[in-house]
């Protein structure tokens, strides 16, 4: 099952058991619904454009899928469309979706080392984000808060940040720090992301030896935290709420860390200090 909320708040998508139906959040009364078809697997991931339309990508697809595609569900007229193929998918076909602030951009991955940026209400494509010389599980894609566009890959045991503009156009290139494996966090200010980086692939190693840096983007500084450190917010989309806003950038959520004992500690992104995560309290 996947919810999708409206960007007013005002409706709510769930995705359940192949039936994707739009509801009023006031009143849970049913406002369309349709029942998605062979070729829009259950998987799908759906999100709002606007309050009156849906766009969703093609889900996990079977080994040997012939492509993925964009669809767009009209909520006043009750019509599900495909609007775009998106290509060749990877094994875990088109799931890796990002949204913009302003919704006017999506971010999908096909194949392994290719990242699609696509208008969703039209399904034009815009560009196609490669980083031919990294795994794919080493190379991803986000938005920032004003709406550019950040690729990060780890290659030859280094973790570079490509900084593109809004329609995917390579503006800086910033090299994070040696390492084999990246997670990218949050923006504990505007235009300033958080970054743990691994020695190793192995994911118990991770946990113990990660190190947890600040890049800024606008002026290619990278600032080291300390180690021992892990992200406690991960911008990953894999979640039952497929399309949850983004976090404020400097919102406590964006600067929470998770200290090598388990416990939440809050970073204060000018100094770089970490103190205690105390809910309720100082």
């Amino acid at each position: 099952m996947r919810l999708t909320l409206s960007p007013d708040g005002s409706r709510i998508a769930i995705l359940r058991e192949g039936n994707l139906s739009v509801h009023e959040v006031s009143t849970g009364a049913l406002v369309a619904s349709v029942r998605l078809g062979a070729d829009v697997l259950r998987s799908a991931h759906p999100f709002f454009e606007s309050p009156s339309a849906l766009t969703m990508s093609d889900g996990f697809l079977p080994r040997g899928a012939a492509k993925a595609s964009l669809y767009r569900f009209d909520i006043a007229a009750k019509r599900l469309e495909e609007i775009s193929e998106i290509g060749f998918p990877a094994l875990t076909g088109a799931a890796y979706l990002r949204i913009s602030p302003g919704r006017d951009r999506l971010l999908l991955r096909t194949s392994g080392t290719e990242i699609l940026l696509f208008e969703p209400a039209t399904g034009r494509r815009i560009a196609a984000l490669t980083a031919p010389d990294c795994p794919a599980r080493q190379f991803r894609a986000v938005f920032l808060s004003n709406g550019a566009v950040v690729s990060c890959q780890a290659a030859a045991g280094e973790v570079m940040v490509h900084l593109r503009s809004k329609d995917g156009v390579p503006e800086r290139t910033i090299p994070v720090g040696k390492a084999m494996s990246f997670r990218v966090g949050a923006e504990v200010a505007p235009g300033r992301l958080t970054i743990a980086l691994s020695p190793s692939d192995d994911v118990e190693m991770e946990r113990s030896l990660r190190r947890i840096v600040i890049v800024d983007v606008s002026t290619g500084d990278v600032k080291a935290i300390g180690s021992g450190l892990d992200l406690a917010v991960f911008n990953e989309p894999w979640s039952i709420l497929s399309d949850s806003p983004a976090l404020t950038p400097g919102s406590l959520g964006t600067r929470l860390l998770r200290s090598k004992d388990g416990q939440l500690v809050v970073l204060d992104a000018a100094s770089g200090r970490l103190t205690p995560f105390r809910p309720g309290g100082r």
